[in-house]
């Protein structure tokens, strides 16, 4: 059977059902009492809604704020759903931090409802350049740096919150040349990528990498697959080595479709930090998994 005609099968006998997520959730969740703040804290408490967001919000802040987040790392945020402690934390936040552009979508209601009772909410993609639809902004240092002074001034509203704009630019600085070291070891023009979905938009730029092809062409993770999205795919398989998926998304059709077309299928921790807990880790990890995976 051509792999053309295996493809097409497997859309029919998985796309209807869905995947399910091989990822093992590793996060510890926040314990947050009612009232969002820590034990005996008086500081101000932010809540950004993933651990990205918070690790970005934590290089303005410093130790002049808490800052918390509600979605664990490993869980897919475009469906996670907020457990009642967590809607308690964001109806008590002194802020919310969010992504935007329908990232969050399992939040967004809460996020509203924490925002009509009187919660201050800053949106990140409200303040950088944006790639069309595309919401995975944080996945390029150098976007984010466009939304630093919107930040602080969000941040230092609060009582006894201070930012360090500086320290921070220069932590994505970092970041980005860290990555781009990574990258560059490839060579020009050997960056091409295969994605589970549309997610590496601004990291593919700012890097120089190329999207050949995205299983499911949407920036949702939620998403289904066509017959046709497939077919492109494996017209660009030729030209890669591997297909790319965020952790914690739906994982059966992709994973059926790497085996069919012989590539390997790497798991990117798009949506959590690695083990140093910092966002310039974050960064590089992406492009060190990419490197290793396309060397």
């Amino acid at each position: 059977m051509k792999k053309s005609a295996v493809i097409l099968a497997v859309v029919i006998g998985l796309s209807a059902c869905g995947g399910s997520s091989g990822s093992v959730d590793t996060s510890v969740p926040v314990s947050v009492p009612d009232t969002a703040l820590p034990a005996g804290g008086d500081r101000a408490v932010i809540v950004a809604t993933n651990s990205v967001l918070q690790a970005f919000v934590q290089m303005v802040v410093g130790d002049t704020a808490e800052v918390l987040t509600v979605i664990p790392d490993g869980k897919d945020p475009h469906d996670f759903e907020p457990s009642a402690q967590d809607v308690a934390a964001l109806n008590s936040a002194d802020l919310v931090v969010q992504n935007g552009l329908d990232f969050e979508h399992g939040v967004e209601d809460s996020i509203e409802t924490a925002e009509q009772a009187g919660v201050t909410v800053w949106t990140l993609t409200d303040h950088v350049t944006l790639i069309g639809e595309d919401p995975h902004v944080f996945t390029d240092p150098l976007t984010m740096a466009g939304a630093l002074d919107a930040l602080a001034a969000a941040v230092t509203a609060l009582e006894g919150v201070s930012a360090d704009v500086v320290s921070a630019r220069s932590q994505l600085d970092a970041a980005a040349s860290a990555a781009g070291t990574s990258i560059n070891t490839l060579g020009a023009g050997k960056c091409r990528l295969i994605t589970d979905h549309d997610a590496l938009a601004y990291f593919a730029k700012r890097f120089g990498c190329t999207v050949a092809g995205a299983v499911i062409p949407s920036f949702s993770s939620a998403a289904e697959a066509s017959a046709k999205d497939l077919e492109a795919v494996r017209m660009a398989a030729g030209s890669v080595k591997a297909i790319f998926m965020e952790e914690g998304a739906p994982d059966a059709v992709v994973r059926q479709v790497a085996d069919e077309l012989g590539i390997k299928l790497v798991e990117l921790r798009i949506h959590a930090l690695p083990a140093d807990g910092s966002y310039v880790g974050y960064v590089k990890a992406i492009a060190d998994l990419i490197t290793a995976a396309l060397s």
